[in-house]
This record gives structure tokens, sequence and C-alpha cells, in this order.
């Protein structure tokens, strides 16, 4: 069974080999991205990392307004590579200033450091939230690991910072509103978090969080420029209407409106059952914090995170790391070994969906997609399990080491 694939590799004798290759498999994928974008193999490739690299021109140029603007931002992408990708710009001004050193570096070498640094921060994390499951944890995740690099985008970033903050939580630790505020770059995916700071009374986190923002938000008016938030704003607003209309990939989205999209509903009932999904994971959310244990609440809020948002993609899964690593001994106690392969099974497909469609259909495809339902589907699943009795069948559960 698939449960008994991933499973044993924690507990085998060539564990270190296992964890060996992992970790070559990423390396290998930041290195071969970084030579792809240096073009020193024919043609350079283009990845959405190009979206940060030319925000950060234009940022280095003191112009990054116009980012925000796409008819600027394509001229943008015809002067770097050479046609228009359809590439956009809608991230938060605080994220401004995270890519904004990029341009320093030539494009593959910039790519290299990126993908560096926050692939080995990623897996810091995920070892610190995993502990003695950390094999296993890599070997689901590796999927979406890899899919950021492929893809070039920070996925890895955002898992660490809502990683870190799961970490801070089920510590105790008032320093958790530190990653859980600079989440401004992707809020979106903080509101699972947020609400559960909230309902836990985590005052002292939520204060943090606050202050983070804050701080986070004047930075780039101060920086950067006083009309930023303005652009930004008015990005946001033509990104609203390329989500309603299909300029966006659905086949590389995990949301439960790009599934019931690409399925032919109109925008306005998908949007509805969209705001279905989300209402539903958030009183789930306020129903385990007030009936399980610390840890699989807040693995259960922190998994919800990604299907609040119609803007969810296959590389944000890394977001949902921390939260399986807290839950991940509890499944193993409480489900049976064809449960647990069906739901890692469903994660796998999830994970994939959006690279195998790119690969096979090419990038331009706007395709279709059940990713989005699934991901719904594997939290129902969490869920029954999670509030299952523990079943006590040692047998079923692998040893740890």
């Amino acid at each position: 069974m698939l449960a008994d694939i991933v499973e044993t590799v924690q507990q085998s004798r060539l564990r270190g080999i296992y964890l060996m290759l992992m970790l070559m498999t990423v390396a290998f994928m930041v290195i071969n991205g970084g030579i792809s974008h240096f073009g020193v193999v024919g043609k350079p490739t283009a990845s959405d990392f190009d979206a940060f690299y030319m925000a950060s021109r234009l940022a280095l140029r003191g112009d990054i307004v116009a980012s925000y603007d796409y008819a600027q931002y394509v001229q943008q992408q015809i002067e770097l590579m050479g046609k228009n990708y359809r590439l956009t710009w809608s991230y938060p001004p605080p994220y401004d200033l995270v890519v904004a050193p990029l341009a320093l570096l030539p494009r593959g070498l910039s790519f290299g450091v990126f993908f560096a640094v926050t692939a080995g921060a990623y897996l810091l994390m995920l070892r610190r939230a995993a502990g003695n499951q950390f094999l296993t944890m890599l070997l689901l995740m590796l999927g979406p690991i890899c899919a950021n690099m492929f893809f070039g985008q920070n996925g890895l970033l955002t898992g660490t910072l809502i990683g870190l903050t799961v970490i801070g939580l089920r510590d105790r630790r008032g320093w958790a509103g530190i990653p859980l505020g600079l989440m401004i770059i992707k809020p979106h995916l903080a509101l699972a978090l947020a609400l559960y700071v909230v309902i836990d009374r985590r005052w002292q986190v939520f204060f943090v969080a606050a202050l983070t923002v804050g701080i986070a938000s004047l930075l780039p008016l101060l920086l950067l420029s006083p009309d930023i938030w303005d652009a930004f704003l008015a990005g946001i607003r033509n990104t609203a209407g390329f989500l309603q209309g299909r300029f966006y990939p659905f086949c590389r989205m995990v949301s439960a409106y790009a599934s019931l999209r690409s399925a032919g509903l109109p925008a306005d009932v998908a949007l509805a059952g969209q705001g279905v999904v989300a209402v539903t994971a958030l009183a789930a959310i306020v129903l385990a914090q007030r009936r399980l244990p610390t840890v699989q609440a807040l693995g259960f809020a922190a998994c919800a995170s990604l299907v609040l948002s119609p803007y969810a993609y296959d590389y944000d899964m890394p977001v949902i790391g921390a939260g399986l690593a807290l839950l991940l001994p509890t499944l193993l106690a409480n489900g049976g070994r064809w449960e647990r392969s069906l739901l890692y099974a469903n994660f796998f497909v999830i994970c994939g969906w959006g690279a195998f469609h790119t690969r096979y259909y090419g990038p331009s495809q706007v395709g279709r997609t059940a990713a989005g339902l699934l991901l719904v589907l594997l939290l129902v699943q969490l869920w029954v399990i999670i509030n299952r009795p523990a079943q006590g069948e040692a047998a079923d559960v692998p040893a740890t080491s």
C-alpha cells in the first residue's frame, strides 16, 4: 500500500540514503533552475521567478509603481525576455522590499540564491515541525518543494513563514506573531491562523502580528514610493478582473473556485461555491479549537489555509507542511492503512496536477482542474481521522526513531 511506502522511509535502515537522495533532488532543482535562467544550455528559461526579477529591476530604477500597471509590466517582459509571457504583479508592497535586491545579481544566479535560501529555510522549519517524522514529511512535501523551483515561485518562503507561525503557536511563543505578520506578503494564506490566534485568545501573538504588519506596511512608503499602496490597490482590481475571466491557468490552481470555473460554471456561481467552502472551513477551525487538543486544532487550521481564497496555486502547497506534520502522529494512530493510502494519494494528485498538465499540455493552456475539490476532500479526510478516538492498533503504526 502507498501508506507503507511513505511511512516506512522513516524507520528504514536506509533512511540516511533516502535523506541524501531527497536533499540531492532539491539541490539539483536549484542548480538546474539557475543554469536554465542563465541560458548556458540553449535559450534561457522563462518562469514565474521572472515576475520577481522584473519587479526588482523596476524597484532599483525607482519606478516600482509601474509594476502594478499591466501595460508597463508587459513592456518589461518584452524587454527582458523578448515577448509577453502574461505575467502580472499584484503582490502587496512589503513583498516589493523582499524582491528588490534580486536584480543586483544576474538572472540565473539570482534564481539560485533565492531558492537556495528559501528551500534551506523551509527544510529547517519542516525538520523542527516534524521531529522524528521528518523523512516522512520530506517525502510528502518533496513534490511541492520541487514544483516551486520548476515554476519559479515563492511557496517555500510563505511556507516557511506559516510553518514558523505554527511552531511558535505550538510552543506558546509570542514571537509567532512576527512570521504571522510578515505574511502580509500573501495575507489570504494567513487568514486561517489569524482566526485561530483570535479564538484561542493568543493576544500577545495578535499584538506582535499587528505591530509587524504596521511596520511592514510603512516601510515601502518610506523606502520605495509614497504612491505604492494606491498603485497596489489599482493592481488588485485588475487581478480580480483577470481571475473572473480565463486569464490565469486554472490547471495550476487548487481552489474550489478554479475547479468550479474550469468545469464551465459562471464566475459568480463559482465564487459563491468558494464562499461556502471558506465559511465551512472557518467554522471547522472554530470547532476544532474547542473540541480538539491544541496540536491537532492548530495543525488542522494550518492545513485549512489554502481553501479560503479563490486565488490559491499548487506552488502554495508548502504552507500546509507544518500543519500536516503536527497531524501526522494522529493520522498514524487513528487512521487505517487504506485511509492513509487514500489520503496520501489524494495529496500527491493535488500537488502534481498542475505540473503534469503544464509539462504535457504547455504553460499557456488554461486547462481544467479538480485539485481544488480534491483539496476540500483532503480536509474532510483529515477531519474524520483526527476526530476519531485513538484506535490503539500499534501494529498499524510504523515505528519511529
